[in-house]
């Protein structure tokens, strides 16, 4: 349970660090890596 006022605040971050993955995931030329990436995004509740 997190405090008052914080949901939001995590809701952004993860939003945040969703899209990161999939900025991370567009720039490697790594398919394994980026696999993985789209997997953490995904985990995240970003985009497929």
């Amino acid at each position: 349970m997190w405090n008052a006022g914080e949901g939001p605040a995590r809701t952004a971050r993860t939003r945040e660090a969703a899209q990161a993955y999939g900025a991370a995931a567009a720039r490697t030329e790594n398919e394994a890596e980026r696999d993985f990436l789209r997997r953490r995004r995904e985990a995240l509740g970003g985009p497929p």
